[in-house]
């Protein structure tokens, strides 16, 4: 569930959305499709409620383009115990 959300996305920006497991990105995504309603506020595109637009029009100007998780393992560094990390002058 998202609460007190608000951003703007100016024209030719690219947005990407990240977040933990069940931090509300899909819900996020759903609501620009209208598969979600708000309970409440708006979403403004263009300046135009998506709640007063018709569905084949909204979806017909809309598109995510999904990004490719493959699952690789991210090289990390071990974390060094404080103390044993060498001084530099």
């Amino acid at each position: 569930m998202l609460h007190h959300l608000s951003f703007e996305v100016r024209p030719g920006e690219k947005v990407g959305v990240l977040g933990r497991t069940g931090s509300g990105k899909s819900t996020l995504a759903l609501s620009f499709f209208r598969f979600v309603e708000p309970v409440e506020g708006r979403i403004l595109i263009d300046g135009l409620d998506i709640a007063k637009m018709g569905l084949t029009d909204l979806r017909s100007k809309l598109t995510i383009i999904p990004r490719e998780c493959g699952h690789r393992a991210v090289p990390r560094l071990p974390r060094a115990p404080p103390r044993s990390v060498p001084h530099v002058a």
